[in-house]
């Protein structure tokens, strides 16, 4: 997988950052529509979610991450599951 695949999850991370967890839920939706197998959207909602308050979601959205629930295996997916580890951990779950 080409790494310009991540341009598509920008405008969710733009919306993660200015507070619009809600929107940055539907982008990572749309890019999971198209392209199943990335994990860097499943990051993203974990994210959008504890934001939310939805805890069980986020940890839901983390562990498919944390486990490489992809038929994608890279250093990519690798480094991702260690970004959703240390997530865990920051947000004491």
């Amino acid at each position: 997988m080409g790494r310009h695949l991540y341009i598509i999850i920008i405008p969710g991370v733009v919306y993660n950052q200015a507070g619009k967890f809600k929107k940055a839920l539907e982008k990572a939706d749309r890019v999971l529509f198209y392209y199943p197998d990335l994990l860097a959207p499943h990051l993203l909602k974990a994210e959008s979610y504890y934001r939310l308050g939805g805890f069980d979601n986020s940890k839901i959205e983390l562990l498919k991450c944390i486990n490489e629930e992809t038929d994608i295996k890279s250093l990519d997916t690798k480094q991702i599951s260690r970004d959703a580890s240390v997530l865990w951990d920051d947000y004491g779950y």
